[in-house]
């Protein structure tokens, strides 16, 4: 953890933005199925 490597930064980074896409993604899925269940609700 002394030594700081560009490759392991790149790494990270990239690790970083797939886990904010997957979190991104997963929180719209939800809202999704939120939503339509709230519309579900209305139409009766």
């Amino acid at each position: 953890m002394v030594k700081k490597y560009p490759l392991d930064n790149i790494n990270m980074r990239k690790a970083g933005i797939i886990v904010g896409i997957a979190l991104v993604n997963m929180v719209e899925e939800f809202g999704y199925k939120v939503k339509l269940e709230f519309e579900k609700n209305g139409r009766r």
